[in-house]
């Protein structure tokens, strides 16, 4: 007969297995779920060469459209994708122009945001059609989404936390 420890010794490294094998497994998946975008900002363009990556979420194959911005006092990025709620991430090192949520402010009631405070901020929110956005600001930067289903806000919540220069 097998005594009390061993079916525990048993039992724990049958569930170590399984624990492990999910893990890999989740991890597998996600590679499917995310493309790496690579956005290049020349030296011509702002003074000096600037690459950004973002891994954004590949949902049903549709199209996205790179537009880079510059400004007066900076430059930034969007990427649009081609369904029906225009879907939109996006980059700005501009502090004195409104971002793109610059309207969704309103739907957690601020009607402007103070970009000059020095305190890093993430703010987030329903739009009126129901449609969900968010912006995080570091420093003098902003990223963030707009236009974005319930069902893909976990894809784009963590799609922001890959930008890397």
């Amino acid at each position: 007969m097998f005594g009390y420890k061993q079916v525990t010794h048993k039992l724990m490294k049958t569930l170590l297995f399984i624990f492990t094998f999910l893990l890999m497994t989740a991890f597998q998946n996600t590679d499917n779920i995310f493309k790496t975008e690579k956005i290049i900002f020349s030296k011509k363009e702002i003074g000096q060469k600037k690459i950004f990556y973002i891994d954004r979420p590949a949902l049903y194959n549709i199209n996205i459209t790179h537009i880079r911005i510059f400004s007066g006092h900076g430059y930034g990025f969007q990427l649009l994708y081609s369904d029906t709620g225009k879907s939109t991430i996006y980059y700005t090192n501009d502090r004195y122009s409104v971002t793109p949520n610059h309207l969704n402010y309103k739907t957690i009631g601020m009607q402007t945001f103070n970009r000059f405070d020095l305190r890093d901020t993430i703010l987030s929110g329903q739009q009126e059609n129901g449609l969900y956005w968010k912006e995080i600001k570091k420093g003098n930067e902003f990223v963030g989404y707009l236009n974005i289903p319930i069902a893909d806000k976990v894809l784009f919540d963590k799609s922001l936390e890959t930008l890397r220069k």
